[in-house]
Order: C-alpha cells, then structure tokens, then sequence
C-alpha cells in the first residue's frame, strides 16, 4: 500500500511538472541521445530542464553514440522511472574512440570529427531511481539510459561553463561530420508516451 501511494504521488508531481511546460508554451523537443527536451527556466547560464525517457529508443540519432560530456554541471532528478548512468575514464592504452565535437547550429546538433583518439574506460555504473538523483560535473564522460518499462522523467538543473565544447566518443573509423535535426515532438506522440508513465 505505501508502495503504491509513493508511485502515484511521484506520478502526480511527474505530471504536474509536464503541465507547467505545456502551460508555458514551452517547446518539446526531440533530443539526439533519444528523449525529449523541454525547457523551463533560464536565467543567463543557468537552465532547469525537463527531460522525458520513452522506454524505447526509437529517436536515437545515428549511429547511437551516447558517451558524452556536457559544456555545463549536469544535477538530474529522477521523478519517473529508472535511469542507468555510467561514467568513464580517459587512461593510457590503444585508443578505442575518436573524439568528436559537438556544434549547434540552427535547428541542428552537428557532430565534427577531431584528429584526438582516446582510451576509455568504464569507470562506475549506477542505477537512480525516482526520488533519488545524481550530478555529473562539466567536462565529464559519461552516458544516461532508461532502464524503465515505463516512461521515465527527470528534471535537470544546468549551469554553462562557456569554456568548454561538448565531446562525443565516436568510432575510431567515423565520418567527418554527422547532423541530427531536433524537431518539435508531435502533439500525439507527446501525449501517447506521457501516458506510459
């Protein structure tokens, strides 16, 4: 029983969540590593964003690279589902990934490929359920997954360190450049995944 109220109380602070974008007009966005982005605050550097998991990864940009770090402190909330993130370590060894850089321009994220090749390795693995959170520093590789059934939700708080490109891990034998368009979410597709939460 109290099992049951905490996930329907963190159903209903999900939702309500998701209604405060709508009601803002803010827009929902498809996001390259697969999940939908909506903004709803910023403040100079300072972003709060909602992120929305489908439990598939149909909208993953191709190919599906998703180690990565960010120009910006990541802190996440998980407020539905499940989420699994890994970080790693750049050590001495034969380089198994090239770096690319990450631009934005216009409605595009625009990978470009670096002549730098690097030695990763897993360095932890953890799982954060609702309720819980995690906060990945700037400049920081690492990758987040869904590993719920359901829809998962989670509400990041950024804060730009300006200095800094993002980096992508990529095939040793990649392309020059590759480009994921991010598009606005249809209304239906929007609804139908909420409604798995």
């Amino acid at each position: 029983m109290a099992s049951e109220k905490r996930w329907l109380c963190g159903v209903v602070v999900t939702l309500t969540i998701i209604q405060v974008g709508i009601d803002k007009g803010a827009s929902f966005i498809w996001h390259p590593l697969g999940f939908i982005l909506c903004k709803l605050s910023e403040q100079g550097g300072k972003k709060i964003r909602l992120h929305i998991w489908p439990n598939n990864n149909d909208r993953m940009q191709k190919p599906a690279w998703l180690i990565h770090d960010h120009l910006f402190n990541l802190k996440s909330w998980v407020v539905a589902g499940r989420i699994e993130n890994i970080e790693y370590s750049v050590g001495e060894g034969t380089p198994n990934f090239r770096v690319y850089h990450a631009r934005y321009e216009e409605d595009s994220s625009v990978l470009y490929r670096t002549d730098k090749k690097i030695f990763i390795t897993e360095k932890i693995k953890y799982l954060v359920s609702a309720g819980e959170g995690y906060n990945v520093p700037s400049g920081v590789l690492h990758q987040s997954v869904s590993v719920s059934e359901t829809t998962s939700v989670t509400v990041c708080e950024t804060i730009d360190q300006p200095s800094i490109i993002p980096s992508i891990a990529g095939d040793i034998s990649g392309a020059d450049k590759y480009s994921y368009r991010r598009v606005k979410v249809d209304e239906s597709d929007l609804q139908s995944i909420i409604a798995k939460i």
